[in-house]
């Protein structure tokens, strides 16, 4: 993620406990998707589109600067996008499935 768009990802625990990650993760995830009309997007299930992030809730961090927008975030374990890992045990597998999505 880019620091302009993000804003960074750490968030301190005390301020925001455990029990808000499913309303965060929601508005991440199906919010969006119902949002612009990507039915098949959003939601972990049979015949959905499988676009999964495993992280650390403990120490995801976005790393990017405005001096070097494109560094991963800590605490990423793997990443799929469209069933194709993307990212394994924290590296980037070079592997590039994603493509533009439209409105429905």
């Amino acid at each position: 993620m880019r620091p302009s768009i993000s804003g960074g990802l750490r968030v301190p625990e005390s301020k925001y406990p455990t029990s808000r990650l499913p309303t965060a993760v929601k508005k991440m995830t199906s919010m969006p998707a119902d949002q612009v009309g990507l039915g098949d997007r959003g939601r972990i299930a049979r015949g959905r589109k499988a676009d999964i992030v495993v992280f650390d809730a403990a120490t995801i961090k976005d790393a990017a600067t405005f001096d070097n927008p494109h560094r991963y975030p800590a605490g990423v374990v793997h990443v799929l996008v469209n069933s194709v890992p993307v990212v394994q045990n924290g590296s980037h597998t070079g592997a590039r499935p994603g493509r533009m999505l439209r409105k429905a």
